[in-house]
């Protein structure tokens, strides 16, 4: 273990020891465990001390400077080194803490004094910062950029008490161009004392490194440091040290640096003697400084004048006549307007000659001549230097004649619009990409057909509207029971309707068979047809004994047949006839292709032996010429017969007078009638009997 002592001057003729005036801007040292502090006066008269504990170097260079590894620039400059040395000394390096009395040592920092800085802009896309200060040192420049799409950029230059010009080439950090009018925002820190200690083949600092302020005296600086290189290198056959430090970070350069401990050691950028070291043939550097001033000023928008630009296409062939050709130059960020012209005639530029798109829309008359187009871009920040002006070659085919589909209109639905874009081309594209001479539109839209003639195109287009659909649509075909209804509905949304019978109401019922039609017209004038087969089916003939009465011990027999029907009677029994043995209702269901119906008959109690026949048959040779009530004498007896539409037509209050079967001394027809008769039996003076029932008149 070698501990460093400190080499002084001695004067001979006052006798005493001068510390702090011996210096080196490059010391060569040889420990494998060097433990000491150096101090450091940077050229702006700032001094540091760094401290070191228990570093195995082996042999090494030490120096510092302002720059670090290099004198180029300093983002690139603080970077450590893979398996390469450098050797820049720049300031004096003192065993001791420097005498002020021969050296230069500042006694407070530099500030940024007014005019605030402020940057004067090119149209060539830099700008010249101004930044004054009031002593030298160094100064950044955090450019940050609106929107951040733009990475940021840091500028940094040394700078000497006054006024200082800082140049930035207006490309962002990552060296992209940065365009017209984006926002650059500005932040200035001012740096003093800005020290780098680039270390070569220096194998391992466990302990890091305590770094304070000495003069002026202030607090413990934080260190900085850039090893990515290091980090990511590789080479073949070497053995130096790369790949991750576990001791520390890749680099700490945006983050904030290392806060230098109250205790040491530890300090700061540690790196691990393993191995051969992983600071073994590396240059491993660390910096510092003390800011005084750091402050963000308004953005400024930045300038560029439009760069030259570049059609897209080769030369254009038109076709006289020709619409909606489009012309495009690559899009350039610094451009707000494009200037167009044309040096041949019958050109017209659409929407405007002046775009603020990269690209134009030609139409060419039918005598428009060969020419140029040319172009060139403007911005207005920068109105004097527009880009330079190029030319794109026009040649003009001959004219053809354009397609004509016609006004745009509205179709009624169903089969569609054709349209059509006439004879004599000999291509065509349609939006449908049918290459079809017609095309049958079903839906609403816009509709263009493309055509082709000795190598030139022409269009045109045209919007339909298909107006809904309310569909006309009668019943499915069908068949009805005689006796029967049915209504046919074509639907809704109609304002006429005519049917093949000539009703026009917005229904109709049928009863007969046939084949029934309609044509109707929608609310959007549109026409509508369908039709209707209505089958009739024959009717079914039931007619049970209407209303009667049973006495006690007979039996009545209702009849029900109808050829090939099925029967239903009221207690669930299938057969045509239905013997009545007790009154009661009884109906029966008598079915037949599809159609039904029921009938029904009342049998009454043959109330005191009074017998109301169910039928006659005036002018029989087997009797029963008469219809009148049989049974014992009745008192206050009155009876009345109806037709079937509730006309009396025969009345009498003598049982004894039956009905003859006429009406007025004329014939009735063979039919069912409706009779009421009321009395009294002599068993029950004072009760009056009514009774209701049907007779069935046969001839």
């Amino acid at each position: 273990m070698m501990y460093l002592l400190d080499i002084t001057i001695y004067d001979n003729m006052t006798s005493s020891v001068k510390p702090g005036r011996l210096f080196s801007k490059a010391w060569q040292f040889a420990s494998n465990a060097f433990t000491g502090i150096n101090y450091i006066l940077s050229d702006d008269g700032i001094v540091t001390s760094a401290e070191f504990d228990q570093m195995n170097g082996g042999g090494w260079i030490q120096y510092a400077n302002q720059t670090g590894c290099g004198n180029t620039n300093w983002v690139d400059d603080r970077k450590s080194l893979f398996n390469q040395q450098a050797i820049f000394p720049q300031y004096k390096i003192f065993l001791n803490s420097p005498d002020p009395a021969v050296f230069k040592i500042a006694t407070s920092l530099g500030q940024i004094v007014p005019p605030d800085p402020t940057g004067t802009r090119n149209c060539d896309g830099t700008i010249d910062y101004t930044v004054n200060v009031d002593k030298a040192g160094n100064v950044q420049i955090q450019l940050n950029f609106t929107p951040s799409t733009y990475i940021s950029r840091m500028l940094s230059q040394v700078v000497s008490t006054g006024s200082n010009i800082i140049h930035w080439d207006g490309k962002d950090g990552s060296g992209t161009e940065v365009p017209n009018n984006v926002a650059v925002g500005l932040v200035v820190t001012y740096i003093n004392g800005l020290t780098n200690l680039p270390l070569y083949d220096v194998e391992g600092n466990d302990s890091g490194i305590l770094v304070k302020l000495v003069a002026p005296t202030g607090d413990p600086l934080k260190v900085y440091w850039d090893d990515s290189n290091i980090w990511n290198g590789t080479c073949t056959g070497c053995m130096a040290g790369r790949g991750p430090n576990t001791e520390d970070v890749k680099t700490n350069a945006l983050t904030g640096g290392c806060a230098n401990p109250v205790i040491y050691p530890p300090g700061c950028h540690k790196w691990p003697f393993s191995g051969r070291g992983w600071g073994n043939l590396n240059t491993i550097n660390s910096w510092w400084y003390t800011v005084t001033t750091s402050s963000s000023y308004p953005s400024v928008a930045e300038w560029r004048s439009p760069k030259l630009l570049a059609f897209i296409d080769g030369p254009l062939t038109a076709c006289a006549g020709n619409k909606g050709a489009i012309i495009s130059v690559t899009a350039d960020p610094n451009t707000e307007e494009y200037h167009w012209e044309y040096t041949g005639t019958g050109v017209t530029f659409l929407p405007s000659a002046t775009t603020t798109v990269p690209s134009v829309t030609l139409d060419f008359s039918l005598s428009a001549t060969p020419g140029n187009i040319t172009v060139y871009g403007t911005n207005t920040n920068c109105s004097g230097a527009p880009s330079p002006l190029i030319s794109l070659p026009v040649s003009i085919s001959g004219p053809i004649v354009a397609p004509d589909l016609g006004p745009n209109r509205t179709v009624c639905p169903g089969p569609g619009a054709i349209l059509d874009a006439g004879s004599g081309y000999i291509a065509y594209l349609w939006s449908t990409n049918e290459t079809t001479r017609s095309i049958t539109a079903k839906l609403s839209g816009k509709y263009w057909v493309r055509v082709g003639q000795n190598g030139c195109s022409a269009s045109d287009s045209v919007t339909l509207v298909i107006f809904p659909l309310y569909p006309t649509k009668l019943k499915p075909d069908t068949a009805i029971c005689e006796g029967q209804s049915y209504t046919l509905d074509p639907g809704e949304n109609f304002i006429s309707i005519v049917w093949s019978t000539g009703d026009t109401s917005k229904t109709i019922t049928i009863t007969s068979g046939g084949i029934y039609s309609v044509h109707t017209i929608d609310v959007n004038n549109c026409p509508g047809d369908d039709a209707v087969k209505i089958a009739l089916r024959p009717a079914i003939n039931v007619n049970l004994a209407r209303d009667t009465s049973l006495c006690s011990g007979s039996t009545i027999v209702l009849h029900a047949t109808f050829p090939g029907a099925a029967y239903q009677w009221q207690d669930g029994s299938n057969d045509s006839l239905f013997t009545v043995t007790e009154p009661g209702t009884y109906w029966v269901r008598v079915s037949h292709d599809s159609c039904a119906v029921v009938d029904t008959s009342t049998v009454n109690y043959c109330a005191g032996g009074i017998y109301f026949p169910t039928a006659f048959a005036p002018g029989s040779l087997v009797g029963n010429n008469y219809f009148h009530p049989l049974g014992p004498a009745m008192s206050k007896f009155t009876l009345s017969i109806f037709d079937r539409w509730g006309q009396q037509i025969f009345t009498t209050d003598n049982q004894e007078t039956g009905w003859d079967g006429t009406r007025k001394g004329s014939l009735c027809p063979p039919d069912v009638y409706v009779y009421l008769a009321s009395y009294e039996l002599p068993s029950s003076p004072g009760t009056t009997i009514k009774v209701k029932g049907t007779v069935t008149l046969v001839r």
